[in-house]
């Protein structure tokens, strides 16, 4: 059985921990332990609240997601997270836990759920955000590649500033 096929059966070697036996500390409790914004962006993301996550970055933030190129600013923030929006039927998205390091916090999650698309969905990853007391200056997601890459459709946006592209891409 190849590692795909033991992802997707959620079968593991013995000795080596499935999903199903991380301790989640539970969203309420690794909210309350965010600092300022990052709290309030993921109180909102949680209440389905894209003003409130919106409201919580800085008009220049950084955004970047598994197989995309960097967003930046609050437009393309917006326009990125109103897409997500609309590829999940279903979604149990769970805080596993959090710390934070000066201006940085990263954030251990998980979520199972159904696509639009009616397939079923699993995936983890650990979210990367910079804050400054009042904004959050960047939103690093990393999450498993492969769901992301062959369930989802793919973010299109009208077009898009990137830093490294030097202009408009």
């Amino acid at each position: 059985m190849n590692a795909i096929e033991l992802l997707n059966k959620n079968t593991l070697p013995d000795g080596i921990a499935g999903e199903e036996d991380v301790v989640v500390a539970g969203n309420a409790d690794v909210v309350a332990r965010l600092p300022v914004p990052i709290n309030a962006f993921y109180a909102a993301y949680l209440g389905g609240d894209l003003e409130g996550m919106i409201t919580t970055l800085h008009p220049a933030v950084t955004v970047r997601f598994p197989s995309y190129r960097p967003l930046v600013g609050i437009d393309q923030a917006r326009e990125f997270f109103e897409f997500q929006s609309t590829v999940f039927d279903q979604m149990d998205f769970q805080l596993v836990d959090a710390f934070s390091h000066g201006l940085m916090t990263v954030v251990i999650w998980r979520e199972t759920g159904t696509t639009a698309s009616g397939e079923p969905w699993r995936c983890h990853g650990v979210d990367t955000l910079i804050g400054d007391g009042q904004r959050i200056i960047a939103v690093q997601v990393g999450g498993s590649s492969w769901p992301l890459r062959e369930l989802l459709p793919r973010f299109v946006p009208g077009h898009r500033a990137s830093t490294l592209a030097g202009g408009i891409a």
